[in-house]
C-alpha cells in the first residue's frame, strides 16, 4: 500500500542521509537543499549538518519530496499552514506515531519477529559505520552528536561484543598453538 511505501521510503532516506532522525527529516525545508547537499541545523542540538545526497537516494528523494509549491517543507510530513511552533510540534508527534505504526506493519511483512522504529535507521547506520572501522569521531560528526561521549554511549554494547569476539580469537590462537 502507498502509506507503507512512503514509510519505507522515508526510512531508507533517513539511512541514506547518515542516520538522520525523523524529526530532522520532517522539519527539512526546501531551502535546505543546496545543489546535491542538504544543509540544516539538527533539531535536537542545533548543530549545522551538511549531508550530500547520495546517488542511491536520488530516486526516492525526487519521488517523495513535497511538490506542492505553497509548502516550504521538503517532505509532505508537516503542514506549512500551521504557524505556531507548538502546533507544528503536535503535528510532528502525530506524524512520528503514524510513521512508527507504519514501520511496525512493514516489519510484520518484511522482517517477522523484528522490532523497528524511527530510530532503527539511525542506530543501524551508526552500528554499520562502527563495524566498518570508521573512527568514532567521524561517526559522531556524521550523526550530529554534541560530543564523542554521546556516540560512545550509542555504540558501547556493540564495542563489548567486538571485544568478546577479539578475546575468542586470541584464546583460539593460543589454545591451537599449544
Amino acid at each position: 500500500p502507498e502509506k507503507l511505501q512512503c514509510a519505507l521510503a522515508y526510512f531508507l532516506l533517513m539511512f541514506f542521509f547518515r542516520g538522520m532522525p525523523f524529526i530532522d527529516l520532517a522539519y527539512l525545508r526546501k531551502q535546505d537543499v543546496k545543489g546535491s547537499s542538504i544543509i540544516y541545523c539538527r533539531h535536537k542540538t542545533g548543530r549545522k549538518i551538511i549531508v550530500r545526497i547520495p546517488k542511491e537516494a536520488v530516486g526516492l528523494f525526487e519521488q517523495y519530496q513535497n511538490k506542492g509549491t505553497d509548502s516550504g517543507y521538503l517532505f509532505p510530513i508537516l503542514d506549512n499552514a500551521v504557524k505556531k511552533e507548538k502546533e507544528t510540534y503536535v503535528l510532528y508527534q502525530k506524524a512520528l506515531r503514524d510513521f512508527n505504526y507504519m514501520l511496525e506493519k512493514l516489519a510484520v511483512l518484511l522482517l517477522p519477529g523484528m522490532d523497528i522504529s524511527s530510530y532503527t535507521a539511525r542506530h543501524t547506520w551508526a552500528t554499520l559505520a562502527f563495524y566498518a572501522g570508521i573512527p568514532i569521531g567521524i561517526i559522531s560528526k556524521a550523526l550530529g552528536h554534541s560530543s564523542i561521549k554521546v556516540t560512545e554511549t550509542y555504540l558501547k554494547p556493540f564495542g563489548d561484543r567486538e571485544v568478546d569476539r577479539t578475546n575468542r580469537k586470541i584464546l583460539n590462537y593460543v589454545l591451537n598453538a599449544v
